[in-house]
């Protein structure tokens, strides 16, 4: 998992990667939190802040293969 600097790829359908962050609630249960979906090869999340970047870095987050479909409007 890599964290970047920089303006996610549009959405788009194919391959892709849900990245969520690890973390344990208040009784010490491991818990999964969404963050995003990157429509990309690679699992990179894109930060557009410092703080953001920064905020990431530290955290223990997780991707999962996804596949993403066209939308049907």
């Amino acid at each position: 998992m890599t964290v970047a600097k920089g303006r996610p790829p549009a959405l788009r359908a194919g391959s892709g990667f849900a990245i969520y962050e690890r973390r344990r609630d208040a009784s010490g249960n491991e818990i999964e939190e969404f963050v995003t979906v990157v429509p990309a090869p690679e699992p990179t999340l894109y930060a557009v802040s410092d703080e953001q970047f920064n905020a990431w870095r530290g955290k223990r987050l997780i991707a999962k293969r996804v596949r993403l479909e066209p939308s049907r409007g």
